[in-house]
């Protein structure tokens, strides 16, 4: 039984060697924490487990040690600290903030580079999960108005490895995303810092984190390497490529095996009190019923929902393209880079008072944008996503 503070008490769900944060209790994005490892009864393992969507997936990460001592379990605040001789962890929710708008979780690394050496491992353990890293922007990409935050090059995105259905009022997959991890940090006593370099093998179930040489060879010891994990389900990067209220741009989607109504369009920008439209085409065809009502859309980098009034019929099994066209400028988009090879970007001179049939140029390639429809499907009840 492990001894945590009241603090924690009221956080955490002991089972075994592990210890469990409900996250987020919401029924439609259920996100548990698993802390240590609830198969292993016979030690308290390093490790972090994120379960989304009631374990329909989950990645998990465990420090890789040569410690031979049974580890101490300790808290402070809300930290749990786990520690086996010279290694210690120290596990911790973070708040919502700008870098982590839905919360995250940190598990930093007490580390004296001079004993341990500047590279680390961990294995790495994926339930229906995709790793897509998050490289440095080109500066073509750059000058387009392309953005991607620091703690977000150099990390990875968690994307599912399948294409869910949504229920409406059930679970909200949007467009796939599970999480993300930032780009490692390593902060020494003095106060230096620096960007590590992230290396992830998931077929063989391995992470690597290494800390720059011209870092180790000046650091001041002990130092803090802090991985760290968002719960967002929206890229972290965007881009600001939407100021002609014509352009219509398209993101691609496919729907599940049903015929299908479209109910809504929800995407995730900064939109500043303009109406703006959402498009489903077939190609370069408008859909039948494919253009929504205009909705007066102010949102700075949230998610935003557009319904169809006279709900389209779509297909089974098919790619559409779901559009945007404001009557003032969307300024940002947000997406991450992909790896699966199916989404990409397009747009047309357009009009926004009445959309025409467009003729799609392709602009971008191997994107996942923050952008989703939500479809009922015919013969029943049921309300789908896709993605």
């Amino acid at each position: 039984m492990i001894l945590l503070n009241p603090e924690l008490q009221s956080k955490y769900e002991q089972d075994r060697n592990s210890l469990r944060l409900f996250a987020q209790e919401n029924p439609r994005d259920r996100l548990n924490i698993e802390i240590g490892d609830s198969k292993d009864g016979a030690i308290f393992q390093p490790q972090f487990k994120l379960l989304r969507f009631d374990n329909e997936y989950n990645l998990s990460v465990r420090l890789l040690h040569n410690e031979k001592e049974i580890p101490k379990i300790q808290t402070d605040g809300n930290r749990l600290i786990w520690q086996a001789g010279q290694t210690k962890i120290r596990f911790y929710e973070k708040e919502k903030s700008k870098e982590l708008p839905d919360g995250g979780y940190e598990m930093d690394q007490i580390v004296n580079l001079k004993k341990s050496g500047n590279v680390f491992y961990y294995t790495l353990q994926i339930k229906g999960i995709e790793i897509w890293p998050q490289e440095k922007l080109t500066e073509q990409q750059k000058a387009k108005g392309e953005v991607r935050p620091d703690y977000i090059e150099g990390g990875c995105a968690f994307y599912a490895s399948d294409k869910r259905i949504n229920i409406e009022n059930g679970k909200l997959y949007r467009s796939g995303k599970i999480g993300e991890m930032h780009a490692p940090i390593i902060t020494d006593s003095a106060g230096r810092f620096a960007k590590c370099g992230l290396l992830i093998i998931a077929e063989r179930g391995l992470m690597r984190i290494t800390v720059p040489d011209d870092f180790a060879a000046k650091v001041q010891n002990p130092c803090i390497l802090d991985p760290t994990f968002g719960y967002t389900t929206a890229g972290g990067s965007y881009e600001s490529t939407y100021s002609n209220s014509n352009i219509l741009t398209g993101h691609e989607a496919k729907t599940p095996a049903y015929e299908s109504e479209v109910e809504s369009i929800t995407f995730k920008g900064r939109i500043s009190a303009q109406n703006t439209k959402g498009i489903i085409t077939d190609g370069n065809t408008i859909v039948t019923n494919g253009i929504t009502p205009a909705a007066n859309i102010n949102v700075y980098d949230n998610w935003a929902t557009i319904s169809y009034t006279t709900k389209p019929k779509l297909s089974r099994d098919k790619w559409y393209r779901l559009a945007l066209i404001s009557a003032g400028s969307i300024d940002n988009m947000f997406y991450d880079t992909e790896y699966s090879g199916n989404y990409n970007k397009y747009y047309h001179n357009n009009n926004y008072s009445s959309p025409t049939n467009p003729t799609w140029a392709a602009e971008d390639y191997n994107k996942r944008y923050s952008i989703y429809a939500t479809i009922a499907e015919i013969k029943s009840s049921a309300f789908f996503v896709f993605i």
